[in-house]
């Protein structure tokens, strides 16, 4: 079983170290001055100084890619049961010989989790599985995969990132926090999860056709209201799973917000309210 916990604190103390980073980036654009004293003070070149600075943004890069490496890492080995006992010695032996934990590295952009772990491992019975990219944009994922790459590029050819690491850092720690509550989920509650999954997805298209469908169309409420009975069994899931991300809050959030629709107002009205709450589900990751 992944642990959630060492994992949580794992993320608060990647977040205490991006509040370090930041607090120096801070201090040396206010006042660079104090630094360059500082580096007269303990006898070293104040260039030097600055290149100890930039290290710990990318000890900080370093840190966020070992977390989501090794986040995968942890679902692969609990729902192949790697390191647990087998009564089937052969394929105990197979597993263990194949995924040795000092020597597999998966790769974690999204996209690679949902090649690699998700379609490759995860018996769903021909249910296709996708991410729970509920209300969010391109950036969600799109920075993730910049800082895993970036961390590639430094590895392999000491080429630093063209961004700032820092300020990557903080947006995409939402997405670390997201993939934890994801993989917890698909762990230990799979059937809940893919049936949620669907819902969202029917959802999803009822409010599209919602949204195009003229108001004065005698089928406009009854439409309506089969989309807040499907958000109703929504709702349902959430004592079912864990909800401990932003992302899996808005689900739940949203799905609430459409359940105080009243059917008795107008259909300009509900129209008008329908256009007011967000209920996207991306489906690329």
């Amino acid at each position: 079983m992944i642990d959630y916990n060492e994992f949580k604190n794992r993320l608060l103390r990647l977040k205490e170290t991006l509040e370090r980073v930041q607090k120096i980036d801070g201090s040396l654009a206010d006042d660079p001055e104090k630094h360059r004293n500082f580096a007269k003070e303990i006898e070293i070149d104040y260039t030097d100084l600055k290149t100890i600075y930039e290290s710990s943004e990318l000890n900080l890069m370093i840190e966020y890619y070992t977390f989501s490496e090794q986040l995968v890492k942890e679902l692969v080995f609990s729902i192949l049961t790697v390191e647990s006992s087998n009564d089937n010695k052969h394929l105990e032996k197979f597993l263990k010989n194949s995924f040795r934990r000092n020597k597999y590295s998966p790769r974690s952009r999204f996209e690679d989790i949902k090649k690699d772990v998700l379609d490759k491992y995860i018996q769903t019975n021909d249910k296709k599985l996708i991410f729970l990219l509920f209300n969010t944009d391109g950036d969600f994922t799109k920075i993730h995969d910049s800082l895993i790459k970036a961390r590639h590029k430094y590895a392999h050819n000491s080429i630093r990132p063209d961004f700032s690491i820092s300020e990557y850092v903080e947006r995409s720690l939402p997405s670390l926090d997201f993939l934890l509550n994801e993989f917890i989920n698909i762990e230990s509650n799979l059937e809940s999860r893919l049936s949620l999954q669907k819902l969202i997805l029917d959802s999803d298209t009822m409010k599209s056709q919602l949204d195009k469908l003229n108001i004065r169309s005698p089928y406009y409420k009854n439409k309506l209201k089969d989309f807040k009975n499907n958000l109703k069994s929504i709702m349902n899931y959430q004592s079912q799973l864990e909800c401990t991300s932003s992302v899996y809050n808005e689900i739940f959030e949203q799905s609430k917000k459409y359940q105080t629709l009243d059917l008795r107002l107008s259909n300009n009205t509900l129209k008008a309210r329908l256009e007011e709450i967000k209920f996207v589900l991306r489906k690329k990751e």
